[in-house]
């Protein structure tokens, strides 16, 4: 699982792999294994046949970087993957993860103190009992686990205590950029929710609504959707049941573990962080081990 092809200075949640160290590992994962599309794995894990030595490539969240950098690198290897999209492809997408980074390392300084109004309570977070890093966690630890409409309530509240009027958040790909990606047959795309809730923690009608109405909403653009990426990787069992329910053929998890006897609509998968040749091939051999 990717997330986003660039160069950050600052990339606390390790979404970001350089162009440099993705090409590499583009170039070891064909050496040693064979890319087939997703939807191939899950029709061969459905026919109990093997799927040793496959590998899927999937990227989430839509990053512009996928269409600019990502595309060019996997076109030339002629290798297929999977992009899963929010509903949020528009001038006004919001990810919330990526204002609240902004909006803690952006200020030139800070409050000494920044306070979030949840529904039933306030939260104080001190500015010395933290350095930035710590501090973003404590603050996307207590907004990763609220609803959409509450999440940007609680990033306006930052932004007005952290005075920070202007600041830069990564671009997303446009409907049209996901039309031409998705014009490569070996390129799908994929449901990712409206708003990238944890599913989990909402109603079964609340999570009805952020699924297929973001599977209505791709489909709307001309995209055939068949699959579902939970965001956060967080579900549970009014999860499975409306995505086995439904017209989705599968669904992926972000379970740490090999696809080996995996249920269809809780299919597991590796993030792959920033790491160099060596360290990537001692990696892949780790994850290919578990299960067996």
């Amino acid at each position: 699982m990717y997330h986003r092809i660039a160069t950050e200075e600052i990339d606390p949640w390790e979404l970001c792999v350089s162009l440099e160290n993705f090409a590499t590992q583009l170039e070891v994962i064909q050496s040693n294994y064979t890319v087939v599309p997703l939807r191939e794995l899950v029709d061969r894990l459905q026919k109990n046949q093997s799927a040793d030595n496959l590998i899927a490539l999937t990227f989430d969240d839509g990053y512009r970087d996928n269409f600019t950098v990502a595309k060019k690198q996997l076109e030339q290897l002629h290798l297929p993957a999977s992009f899963f999209i929010t509903s949020q492809q528009s001038p006004n997408h919001f990810f919330w993860w990526d204002h609240l980074l902004a909006l803690v390392f952006q200020a030139a300084t800070l409050p000494s103190e920044l306070k979030l109004k949840l529904s039933e309570e306030t939260k104080h977070f001190s500015i010395h009992e933290f350095n930035r890093r710590g501090l973003l966690d404590q603050l996307g630890e207590c907004i990763k686990g609220c609803a959409p409409i509450l999440r940007r309530k609680l990033i306006d509240q930052l932004r007005d205590q952290c005075k920070l009027s202007s600041y830069h958040t990564p671009e997303i790909m446009t409907a049209d950029e996901l039309r031409i990606l998705s014009s490569n047959a070996d390129f799908e795309i994929g449901a990712h929710t409206i708003n990238h809730p944890a599913l989990g923690i909402l109603s079964r009608e609340e999570q009805k609504i952020e699924i297929f109405d973001n599977v209505h909403y791709l489909e709307s653009l001309g995209l055939n959707i068949k699959g579902l990426a939970y965001p956060h990787g967080h579900f549970n069992a009014d999860t499975l049941s409306l995505t086995a329910s439904g017209p989705l053929e599968y669904a992926l998890s972000t379970e740490q573990r090999t696809v080996r006897n995996s249920l269809r609509f809780r299919l597991p998968r590796f993030q792959v962080t920033n790491t160099q040749t060596a360290d990537f091939e001692k990696t892949l051999f780790e994850w290919s081990a578990i299960d067996r």
